[in-house]
């Protein structure tokens, strides 16, 4: 089958031409990564409000300087490649604080002045492990929002909504779930097509899941990898939050 398009694909399109098709291309980049990366920026300590101002500022210059075009897409994912430019940029911010806390007047570092780093030879900036597990942890919990956002759509457009709200405990390995025979009597099905209908809602999440997280990566090798990271990550956390079952 054909590789699906990737956001490495996206944003090289995006960079070729500014016409609409461009422009959604670049909207759905900063929707899709929109809530790790400012979850991730408060995390490291910024208030709601300069953190959103910092999102902002970082998606504008990831873009209009396009850093990814810096990045090796054949070696490492995104997502990795992504967090190094974050941190990066947020060490700038911190840097040009430090200096009016100081007394200069030197204007902000913007990425695009000390982030080229294939023109100057450089690298991103090694990520400490807690932070690289913390930006995975917002990673994962918002491929799973989608995926199962996905699965809702499918199934309401099915007339099946109260199938999925009764039987979506049954896609997490975070909560217990009722007794099939609790969930027949509730939905008014045999104990045979409870089942079904549970194991095709698994199978429904695997894909959803496969099929955001294609457009991550570089080849179609990596995607199972990345899903068995998606789930450590979610269970390694315990029950505050929800991780998928294995489908």
């Amino acid at each position: 089958m054909q590789f699906p398009t990737t956001r490495w694909d996206e944003l090289a399109q995006a960079s070729l031409h500014g016409d609409a098709t461009a422009r959604q291309a670049l909207d759905e980049f900063c929707r899709r990564y929109w809530e790790p990366v400012n979850a991730f920026i408060r995390w490291k300590g910024y208030g709601e409000a300069e953190a959103a101002d910092l999102t902002q500022e970082f998606f504008l210059n990831f873009v209009e300087t396009r850093s990814w075009r810096r990045a090796d897409r054949l070696r490492g994912r995104f997502r990795t490649f992504l967090l190094g430019a974050l941190s990066r940029r947020l060490a700038n911010a911190r840097l040009h604080q430090t200096r009016l806390k100081r007394g200069g007047d030197s204007p902000p570092v913007s990425l695009e002045e000390t982030g080229a780093d294939a023109d100057a030879g450089m690298t991103l900036p090694t990520v400490p492990p807690a932070d690289a597990a913390h930006f995975d942890r917002e990673w994962a919990i918002r491929v799973l929002a989608v995926a199962l956002d996905a699965i809702r759509e499918e199934y309401a457009a099915k007339g099946k909504e109260r199938i999925f709200a009764t039987l979506r405990v049954f896609l997490t390995a975070t909560r217990t779930p009722p007794t099939y025979e609790q969930v027949a009597a509730e939905l008014r099905l045999g104990l045979g097509a409870v089942k079904t209908e549970i194991h095709r809602l698994r199978q429904a999440l695997g894909a959803a899941l496969r099929a955001e997280i294609s457009r991550t990566v570089s080849a179609p090798h990596e995607i199972e990898a990345e899903v068995r990271h998606l789930r450590d990550v979610l269970t390694s956390h315990g029950g505050d939050i929800d991780a998928p079952r294995e489908t």
